[in-house]
């Protein structure tokens, strides 16, 4: 689905206790995710003057899921999954580890485009009812503001 692939850039977080290396980024630790606790939950924003909605749920220690789908009020569809997971010493978002996580907090997420991706990705804590995903490219920047909804269970009653 594009709309998922619209907040992956978005991943600047730093850690209590953080080594920096050669290429002066933040070292991550497999435990780092749950510090973002605060990602977890179902949102809604607009793309282009429509609504797009995700949900986000880490299903372990090293792993977040995100679901992103439309809604059209009574179903969803036009689904598409990804992961934000621990491979290889780092973390990476999509499929072919398109983005690696550069920072991982309890304020923000942070990532850097490494392969077929060319944005970087910010996920930047408001409160929580409420984050931005700003994706910054070589020529243009897009920020999003992820609002909480219900879980979809619930709208459905």
């Amino acid at each position: 689905m594009k709309y998922l692939f619209i907040l992956f850039p978005l991943f600047s977080i730093s850690c209590n206790e953080t080594k920096t290396t050669k290429n002066n980024y933040t070292s991550i630790n497999k435990t780092d995710l749950n510090k973002a606790q605060w990602i977890t939950g179902n949102w809604k924003s607009t793309y282009e003057g429509k609504p797009f909605f995700e949900y986000y749920d880490l299903i372990n220690d090293s792993t977040l899921k995100i679901l992103s789908y439309e809604w059209d009020g009574k179903d969803t569809s036009k689904t598409s999954l990804s992961f934000l997971s621990f491979k290889n010493g780092a973390y990476f978002l999509g499929d072919s580890m398109n983005w690696k996580a550069t920072a991982i907090n309890d304020r923000e997420i942070k990532m850097i485009p490494v392969y077929k991706a060319n944005n970087e990705i910010h996920w930047k804590f408001i409160s929580l009812n409420k984050w931005e995903a700003i994706l910054k490219g070589a020529s243009k920047t897009n920020t999003y503001v992820m609002e909480r909804i219900p879980l979809i269970d619930s709208l459905m009653k």
